[in-house]
């Protein structure tokens, strides 16, 4: 990276080390705009699943909880791996550039995925108190 990092300041006239601060750098609107619309996306997905979980137990058996917190963590893992191919997707096209390189493992998604995995499954859940409070159209 050194030689690369060196060849990328002299081309440009630069010192090395704006080059090595510069590759640090992340656009914070874009990640923020990438992570709150998948979080959105996640969210209605979520509440469509509980639904039907909703529906497949009737009130008061406990069967409920056990499959939505069952689906909470395989949804959210899910959720999660969408996240990291969609947000490769937007950082491609940002950059205009099919080779990401090192910045790959910079994508918010890819560094911080267990948050966003424990974001997702709590999501769920707070989805699933819902649908538990509201009627049932059990059959």
């Amino acid at each position: 990276m050194e030689t690369l990092f060196t060849g990328v300041a002299k081309s440009h006239g630069v010192d090395v080390g704006v080059v090595h601060r510069y590759s640090r750098e992340r656009d914070v609107v874009v990640d923020a705009a990438v992570i709150l619309g998948f979080a959105l996306v996640y969210a209605m997905v979520a509440y469509r699943f509980t639904g039907r979980i909703r529906k497949r137990f009737p009130p008061g058996e406990p069967g409920f909880w056990v499959m939505a917190l069952t689906m909470a963590g395989g949804v959210s893992l899910i959720g999660v791996l969408i996240g990291i191919f969609g947000s490769i997707i937007i950082e491609e096209y940002r950059l205009n550039s099919a080779h990401l390189s090192y910045r790959m493992s910079r994508l918010p998604f890819r560094e911080y995925w267990v948050i966003l995995f424990a974001g997702g499954v709590i999501i769920f859940i707070f989805t699933a108190w819902l649908r538990k409070l509201m009627p049932s159209r059990y059959k």
